[in-house]
């Protein structure tokens, strides 16, 4: 995941969820996670600076593009995840057996 900015990381995950979508879907999602914050160009721009690294993988069915994750993006996802877990494990404020709500203040960094 080096060299991917945080909005690129988010939307790596949005595309892992709705794999093989259309850019549409895709930054319907984007919207409904940034909460509107979100222009619809900077998403196709990202999505292609995604597949230019061999993250995304651009499928055309007619005039629509579909994007999915590649090999690659699966594994650096699946790594980030697990490397969150264990910074979140280690913090002895994150319980994960606890229903308690978290805030900023109780995770240190």
């Amino acid at each position: 995941m080096h060299g991917l900015t945080s909005y690129q990381r988010d939307l790596l995950f949005i595309v892992s969820k709705n794999d093989g979508a259309t850019g549409k879907v895709i930054v319907e999602a984007m919207k409904e996670y940034y909460e509107g914050d979100v222009a619809t160009g900077t998403v196709y721009n990202h999505l292609d600076k995604l597949a230019d690294k061999r993250m995304v993988i651009k499928n055309k069915e007619g005039r629509t593009m579909e994007y999915s994750l590649s090999r690659t993006a699966i594994r650096e996802l699946r790594a980030r995840q697990n490397w969150m877990t264990r910074c979140l494990e280690e913090n002895d404020a994150f319980d994960v057996d606890s229903d308690a709500m978290l805030t900023t203040d109780t995770l240190t960094v």
